[in-house]
């Protein structure tokens, strides 16, 4: 990352200071207080999708002001060494091994309930929940991958050091602004940043962490669908 400027600092201090604040302060939401209609959560979907692509919308401003490539941001083709596809099959087999585990553990489903005001019930629905799902992977991994693992690498001389910090670093910032879905989602969501910064460094390329992270946030959805609405059939009979 070149010709860094004080608005990169600035961004730096919104993203990995102010927002995870925030994120503290407001703290684990009540799911089951949560009562959303249809149109609540089109409205929803589509609002937090909106909020992601401003501050996509802002890293790519930040590139333009510093004229920096978008090469340098991950916009391109990813080097595929043994590294990359170790890493990226771990992250999918982990996936799928902890998801099978977590749908077939006791009780787990009335968990998955407690955040069903906010899942899709339909395919209705659950069309607008893809947007939001496909401009998280989009927008969250330029935010946190493309500018923030790129500052950091960018500010720290000792390059040892910058890796580390680059890759932990951007994992717990990531966790706490999920704070909102409980520690034990923000726990997941950080091993999952670890591994997808990772990836992003040695494979230089945004494109394998937006399609992983968009991946995970789909079939979350999906899952939560069958779940709820098997649920709401039940209590109807």
């Amino acid at each position: 990352m070149s010709n860094i400027t004080l608005w990169d600092h600035l961004f730096f201090i919104l993203i990995a200071i102010v927002i995870p604040v925030l994120s503290v302060l407001r703290g684990q939401v009540n799911m089951e207080e949560v009562r959303m209609t249809v149109s609540d959560k089109k409205k929803f979907y589509l609002a937090n999708a909106g909020v992601l692509w401003i501050g996509a919308i802002m890293v790519f401003v930040l590139w333009l002001l510093a004229l920096r490539p978008l090469e340098e941001m991950g916009f391109r083709s990813p080097i595929m060494d043994l590294l990359v596809i170790v890493l990226t099959g771990l992250f999918i087999v982990a996936y799928v091994i902890e998801t099978y585990t977590e749908l077939n553990r006791e009780g787990n489903e009335d968990e998955i309930l407690k955040s069903a005001a906010f899942l899709p019930q339909n395919k209705q629905e659950l069309g607008y929940f893809m947007i939001l799902a496909i401009s998280a992977g989009i927008c969250e991994e330029i935010v946190y991958r493309g500018f923030l693992v790129n500052y950091l690498m960018a500010v720290i001389d000792d390059q040892i050091l910058a890796f580390n910090v680059a890759v932990i670093f951007p994992a717990v910032i990531f966790g706490i602004v999920h704070m909102y879905q409980g520690i034990n989602s923000v726990l997941k969501i950080a091993i999952m940043s670890l591994l997808f910064s990772t990836i992003f460094i040695f494979s230089q390329s945004l494109l394998i962490v937006i399609l992983l992270h968009a991946g995970v946030d789909i079939v979350g959805g999906i899952i939560g669908m069958n779940i709820s609405r098997e649920a709401f059939k039940t209590e109807e009979e």
